[in-house]
C-alpha cells in the first residue's frame, strides 16, 4: 500500500472548488436565501425599470403639443388610373 501525496490544483480551479465546497456544506438557510433572493431582486429591478420607461413615455405623450391625427384618422385611398 503506497502513500498519497496530496497534489495542488491548478490556481483557476481552487475558486470554484471552493464555492462548490461551500455550497456543499451551506445551511439551507443560507441556500434558500440566495435561491429566492436573486430572482426576486431581478424581478423588482425589471419591473422599476418597465415602469420608468412607462412613466416616460407618458410623459413625453403628454408634453406633445400636436395630436398624433395619422393614427386615428382612415386612410382614404384613391384608384391610380
Amino acid at each position: 500500500m503506497g502513500s498519497r501525496e496530496a497534489r495542488s490544483a491548478p490556481p483557476g480551479t481552487i475558486q470554484a472548488h471552493g464555492i462548490r465546497q461551500w455550497w456543499l456544506n451551506g445551511s439551507v438557510r443560507a441556500k434558500g436565501l440566495i435561491v429566492v433572493a436573486v430572482p426576486l431582486i431581478a424581478l423588482m429591478g425589471l419591473t422599476s425599470a418597465n415602469l420608468l420607461l412607462r412613466q416616460n413615455e407618458n410623459n413625453v405623450a403628454a408634453s406633445a403639443s400636436t395630436p398624433v391625427t395619422w393614427m386615428t384618422r382612415p386612410v382614404r385611398f384613391s384608384p391610380t388610373r
